[in-house]
């Protein structure tokens, strides 16, 4: 196939001769990892729904293989996490809905001894509990065991929903001045910007009252002014505190 079209060497494999596919979707066929690498890139930097089936067939078959980056993007799609043009498209053959089923397969089969594999990582963590705390798919909803994971990561979502249960009482016993006190540690590490779209403040929103701190504040740049904007979370979540 490389010899018949020398543009499957070139990154953008946009190959357009039908006898070198014939060749390329031969050799993939054949179970050719290379062909497989080669015949999705084409694929995918050429998208049409009509290859969906072969989309999704190639990224299964390569992340089976623990190939890092198909493992992620398969992962993430259809977990419904879109983070790149790659797992949209992938999303976009699973009909926009999300697979969690197959998802939480996955994640307990996550590559060993990869960075991924770690107890504390999210793949680890972070993902697996929020599928036993919401009972997603075919997962049986077990607060206890999510509360477990949550602990094994040190990241600000995972501080956020620790205290969230421990406030609940969910797979805890109901504990409100940790979960203030968790409240606290994930409003002190949480970044103060003031641009909407800084990927530093996504998601961060505290609600408090009637005020919904998202941790945006013009002049941001200012210590003092950030000091006392997380000051006046503290002081909101301990008042809410002393009149539960």
């Amino acid at each position: 196939a490389h010899l018949l079209d020398k543009k499957l060497s070139d990154s953008s494999k946009t190959s357009k001769k039908p006898e070198a596919l014939k060749y390329l979707k031969f050799s993939s066929d054949a179970g050719y990892l290379r062909a497989k690498e080669d015949l999705l890139d084409i694929y995918m930097d050429n998208f049409k729904m009509s290859n969906c089936k072969s989309i999704i067939e190639i990224n299964n078959y390569l992340a089976e293989q623990k190939s890092f980056l198909k493992f992620h993007d398969v992962l993430y799609a259809n977990m419904g996490r879109i983070y790149s043009d790659g797992q949209k498209k992938i999303y976009q053959c699973l009909g926009n809905k999300p697979n969690f089923s197959k998802t939480f397969s996955m994640l307990e089969n996550v590559p060993r001894h990869t960075m991924i594999d770690r107890k504390s990582s999210h793949f680890r963590s972070f993902y697996p509990a929020l599928f036993y705390l919401n009972g997603w798919g075919d997962v049986k909803q077990n607060h206890k065991k999510a509360y477990e994971l949550f602990n094994n990561c040190k990241t600000r979502q995972c501080i956020a929903y620790l205290s969230y249960m421990n406030f609940k009482g969910l797979g805890v016993e109901k504990n409100s001045e940790r979960s203030l006190g968790l409240a606290i540690k994930l409003i002190e590490e949480t970044a103060i910007t003031s641009d909407k779209e800084d990927s530093s403040a996504s998601g961060a929103v505290i609600p408090c009252g009637d005020t919904q701190y998202d941790f945006i504040l013009s002049g941001s740049d200012d210590e003092e002014k950030k000091s006392q904007y997380r000051k006046s979370i503290i002081a909101c979540l301990n008042k809410a505190d002393d009149e539960a």
